[in-house]
């Protein structure tokens, strides 16, 4: 079973074309090596990331919790090798002589094993000390197509201009990795690029353009785990096998509150206005605003009595930020001014928050049982309107930048619903996408309606919502503000029904492609557009957008070893 457990999405262009690939060399293996064997010992004593047991004067409570996928990971591991020798038995005469006739005890002992060359590339893991082998293509009989150096695969490892990153927090049985895709807007199609081992299980993710090794705006993401600590990688370097950098202390147990958080990191937010800012929430019951340029913690919030589980900054008030928590209560601050607090009490726990981006004094909060609140913050602890949204826990809500009003949310009974929260809250219509349980939804930063949903089964979908013909007509007469660099979606062919479902699955669709339906809408042009329609229109050369600079190669990015 693959669990979703969290996503990102990478706006177009943030990405470097060629993503760098890391060659270690043999010290820096070494020295990797060394450090995993170090971390298991200390895991299989201690039962902790990093743990010891120092300082035991700090009270914790999160010390019998299953707060460690490390130790999860090795006690299960563990379990799976007894089984396996409890089931182990001589083998029957049959048996015996298959074995004999195909030298099968020989199996993993071929001479031309050392032939072979480590398997690299995309995705391939790390490759540590070439523990996976193949043999080349022209001795592997096996193989009778030989390497072709205008393979599709080199267009695929390619980053285009008009592509997005979409970035899942993936979990197979025990195993917990980054997942890299792909999004190709025109043609609706996704696929892996490359993906990062995680050694714990994710919990969150935030996408960032602040690097503070290189002057241009970088490509990096922030990641909360089970882990106190914060990793945040370089999403333009491939086959890494550390992260760029962390924040805070992988110690459990602490004095220096200061220093990071003590239990897992459930939520993350950076603020786009502020770059060098991310804050993150934990269930040791605090919110930290980090400051990426130092990778410090500036600041501990302590307004919580249980575990943060949801965050957001103000997308116009950029110190502003809305929290939200296990203890039923949404709060709003100016992390300038922590004393000064409005609060929102609330009958079950908070499980996602988000700004309306066309109303930015108003915020809504999902609940584990399944209602939605909108509150404005001139007016605390009163709520504008409640939606008693799902029949389970409410897992995300998400709205678009473009479309006025268009909200998703998703939710543990395995459905998507979308609404119109532009005045009068409606309901306009609900999916259940075959992926389970619901735990994210993100809409694109590039596109007005296409949102990507994650859950307990099937990866990650992205949907067009209009798409569906009861949404397209319902915002048809809606103002709606096209993205920056529009790539829109290939036209449907003649026997399609829907840009987004089948023939069949959406009872309500129609023929019409992409582009008619963008035509039956009142489009906008955005800003950027327009200044370089007039740039072009006086004969000058439009504006570039933020290039990729060259990175330095101090501090900790300079020890991955050579890039090729």
């Amino acid at each position: 079973m693959s669990i979703v457990a969290c996503m990102a999405w990478v706006q177009r262009g943030a990405a470097k074309e060629q993503p760098d690939r890391v060659e270690l060399s043999k010290e820096d293996l070494a020295a990797l090596i060394a450090k995993t064997e170090g971390e298991l010992r200390e895991a299989e004593a201690g039962g902790a990331v990093g743990g010891d047991n120092e300082d035991d004067d700090w009270e914790t409570e999160d010390e019998d919790e299953p707060g460690n996928a490390g130790g999860a990971a090795m006690d299960a591991a563990g379990a799976m090798d007894t089984a396996d020798a409890a089931v182990a038995k001589e083998p029957t005469a049959e048996e015996a002589a298959l074995i004999k006739k195909y030298n099968l005890d020989a199996y993993d002992e071929e001479e031309d094993i050392k032939t072979g060359v480590p398997m690299q590339g995309a995705g391939m893991g790390t490759g540590l000390g070439g523990l996976l082998y193949h043999n080349p293509g022209d001795v592997d009989p096996y193989i009778t197509m030989k390497d072709d150096p205008e393979d599709d695969d080199i267009d695929d490892f390619r980053i285009k201009a008009e592509d997005n990153l979409l970035i899942c927090g993936q979990t197979e049985d025990v195993y917990s990795h980054l997942e890299v895709n792909v999004y190709e807007e025109y043609d609706d199609h996704l696929f892996v690029h490359h993906d990062i081992m995680l050694a714990s299980y994710p919990l969150c993710l935030e996408w960032l353009d602040f690097d503070p090794e290189q002057e241009t705006a970088g490509n990096m993401l922030a990641v909360g785990t089970m882990s106190p600590q914060i990793e945040v990688w370089d999403l333009d370097i491939v086959d890494a096998v550390e992260p760029a950098f962390v924040l805070g202390d992988a110690k459990r147990k602490t004095k220096k509150k200061t220093r990071g958080h003590r239990a897992e990191v459930m939520a993350l937010a950076w603020n786009s206005n502020q770059r060098n800012l991310l804050v993150s929430g934990s269930a040791d019951h605090t919110v930290k605003l980090w400051d990426l340029a130092t990778r410090a913690c500036m600041r501990t919030y302590e307004h919580h009595t249980d575990k943060v589980q949801a965050l957001a900054w103000n997308p116009v008030e950029a110190p502003v930020i809305v929290t939200g928590a296990f203890d039923k209560t949404a709060q709003v601050f100016d992390t300038r001014n922590p004393e000064a607090v409005a609060r929102w009490q609330f009958a079950s726990d908070i499980e996602s928050l988000a700004w309306n981006p066309h109303s930015p004094h108003i915020f809504l909060a999902s609940t584990e049982d399944g209602g939605v609140f909108a509150a404005d913050t001139r007016n605390p602890g009163t709520t504008l309107f409640t939606l008693d949204a799902h029949s389970e826990s409410c897992s995300a809500v998400a709205f678009s930048r473009y479309v006025p009003g268009m909200m998703v949310t998703a939710s543990a009974d395995g459905t998507m619903k979308v609404w119109d929260v532009l005045d009068k809250p409606t309901f306009l219509t609900s999916r259940n996408v075959d992926q389970g349980a619901l735990y994210c939804a993100k809409f694109s930063p590039d596109a007005p309606a296409i949102v990507a949903l994650g859950g307990m089964q099937n990866g990650i979908k992205c949907y067009d919502l209009l798409g569906i013909a009861a949404v397209r007509e319902h915002f048809s007469t809606r103002k709606i503000t096209a993205p920056p660099n529009p790539v829109g979606r290939r036209p449907a062919p003649a026997e399609t029904e829907d840009t987004v479902f089948a023939t069949g699955e959406d009872p309500e669709s129609d023929d019409e492609s992409w582009q008619t339906v963008m035509e039956e809408l009142a489009i906008t042009p955005s800003e950027t557009t327009v200044r370089k329609d007039a740039q072009i229109a006086q004969g000058k050369t439009p504006t570039a957008g933020v290039g990729k600079g060259k990175k330095k190669t101090k501090g900790k990015k300079g020890k991955k070893g050579k890039k090729k």
